[in-house]
């Protein structure tokens, strides 16, 4: 999906403020694939944790978590590794800081 491309390309240039208006100026077919809309809510987590917007980074992370696929083989089981590792890896920073509580 173009959009998806889009994204990705504008996130690799750290062109976050871009990627930013792209998302602002387009919608997401509601009819894609669910690994495409799992693709894009994982840029939309990507884009908002760069913004420092982490209640709304860790809807759209965890939301790219569960719509990301899970039962594939072969090929299509290292495409998802490939795509669902990095994106556990980039949302658990987001859940330390919400869970943690400050020493007294």
């Amino acid at each position: 999906m173009l959009l998806n491309l889009l994204l990705r390309n504008y996130l690799s240039e750290d062109l976050v403020a871009q990627a930013d208006l792209l998302v602002s100026k387009t919608t997401f077919p509601e009819s894609a694939p669910n690994s495409e809309t799992a693709r894009y809510l994982y840029y939309l987590g990507r884009i908002k944790a760069i913004q420092l917007d982490y209640s709304e980074a860790d809807q759209h992370l965890f939301s790219a978590i569960r719509k990301a696929p899970t039962n594939a083989v072969g090929f299509l089981e290292h495409v998802r590794m490939s795509f669902r590792e990095p994106l556990k890896l980039f949302f658990a920073p987001h859940q330390v800081p919400r869970y943690s509580s400050p020493s007294s």
